[in-house]
């Protein structure tokens, strides 16, 4: 009755404090972690740690709270259906409530292994054993993926008998259910452009970003959208005008004269390993309005180091009137000629050969960190459109920072 006091009264008296002042969400520690299948919100998403839960393989969730040293000690465990946007209360002991709104709005006690006013059959066992584990395991059906918000945000109070006062937050994590993997569909105006919030952040040339904005000319961009439609490399280069804005060029070019009407679609498939594809579907050249067929990139593959990415251009049709240039290639958007930082390697040739003959060569290798790679691919030459791109580019991360080894 004592702890149960406590709490109560602890977390009555946060309600009087303004909503948690410190920018960052609560981080797990040696005496209160939190991992979610094995998987620990803040490094699968340090920005809204989100994990992705697939109901269909291995179809249980193991929710798992480490108590480190501390024994035998009481779990108490919260959830809300709202998506993780900050911290929304800050507790006496130090860390912040970072689920549901302010003042625990939209916030339900699950399990109470300290006052026992939860649940009477669950939390009795609502406590770490011996080895400082508790494990909440259960099947999940699949009709959870099909809820209209299928996910929920859980965080866990731990007792922690060294602290003053006596509780610890783990960190919070935002489970997201889906049977395989998750596609969101769109289709843009033209010159258009759509910023898509990620489930798992993507992870190119080391740098990590929580948001990817397709954009209708064929390109894909990571700090803002772009209306571009020239197709230079100095707007390649220079992240098409925003300094600073990484990207991915597959066919950076004039597409799709109607917008919406064109039928052309941008579609993000997310998958649970933290696979991301981004895919140009049904894509349209500007000048003779035919097909310029689908072309994708792929980001997290779990077979690649971290900040690889894969251009796959297998499925880009050449345009048979020979009237549309494009670009391709990967840019951390930052103009080495105004930085003076890293470097931009323009591989145009005049023929439309220089990423093949880099590849003929054994492989494009940067010289230095920050390396912006791309080709423009004139459609004046004989073709259609001379010599197509390789059917694959994979950018491999070597580790230093947008440092590849192009293959």
């Amino acid at each position: 009755m004592k702890k149960q006091s406590f709490l109560y009264l602890a977390l009555t008296a946060a309600l009087a404090l303004a909503p948690a002042a410190q920018a960052q969400l609560t981080i797990n520690d040696a005496n209160a972690s939190l991992d979610i299948n094995g998987v620990q919100p803040s490094v699968s998403d340090p920005v809204a740690h989100t994990v992705m839960i697939n109901t269909a393989q291995p179809g249980t969730l193991d929710i798992h709270v480490s108590s480190g040293s501390n024994a035998n000690v009481g779990v108490i465990m919260l959830a809300s259906p709202l998506s993780i946007t900050g911290p929304q209360l800050l507790v006496p002991w130090g860390d912040s409530i970072d689920i549901g709104g302010p003042n625990f709005a939209s916030v339900s006690l699950v399990l109470d292994g300290v006052g026992g006013t939860a649940n009477t059959l669950l939390d009795p066992f609502a406590r770490t054993n011996g080895t400082g584990d508790f494990n909440l395991v259960s099947t999940l059906p699949t009709f959870l993926a099909n809820a209209a918000d299928p996910s929920v945000a859980i965080q866990c109070i731990v007792e922690d008998p060294t602290a003053s006062p006596m509780f610890d937050n783990t960190e919070a994590g935002d489970m997201v259910f889906a049977v395989g993997a998750v596609t969101t569909s769109y289709t843009l105006n033209d010159d258009g452009s759509v910023q898509h919030p990620l489930i798992t952040p993507i992870n190119l040339g080391g740098m990590v970003f929580s948001d990817v904005f397709m954009n209708s000319n064929g390109f894909i961009t990571f700090v803002a959208g772009s209306n571009d439609f020239s197709e230079t490399m100095g707007e390649f280069f220079n992240g098409w005008n925003t300094a600073g804005n990484a990207g991915v060029a597959l066919a950076y070019s004039d597409l799709n004269r109607g917008g919406t009407t064109s039928g052309a679609t941008y579609d993000v498939l997310e998958a649970p390993s933290g696979l991301v594809e981004c895919q140009f579907n049904n894509q349209n050249w500007w000048g003779p309005q035919t097909s310029a067929g689908n072309f994708k990139a792929v980001f997290n593959d779990p077979a690649q180091p971290a900040g690889t990415v894969i251009l796959d251009l297998s499925g880009l049709t050449p345009d048979p009137a020979n009237t549309d240039d494009f670009i391709v290639g990967v840019t951390d958007g930052d103009d080495a000629a105004i930085s003076g930082l890293g470097t931009d390697t323009d591989l145009s040739d005049g023929a439309n050969t220089g990423f093949v003959n880099a590849l003929a060569g054994g492989g494009y290798s940067s010289l230095n960190a920050m390396d912006s790679v791309g080709e423009l691919f004139s459609s004046a030459l004989a073709g259609p459109m001379g010599a197509n791109p390789p059917a694959t580019l994979t950018f491999l991360e070597l580790g230093l920072g947008f440092n590849w080894f192009i293959f």
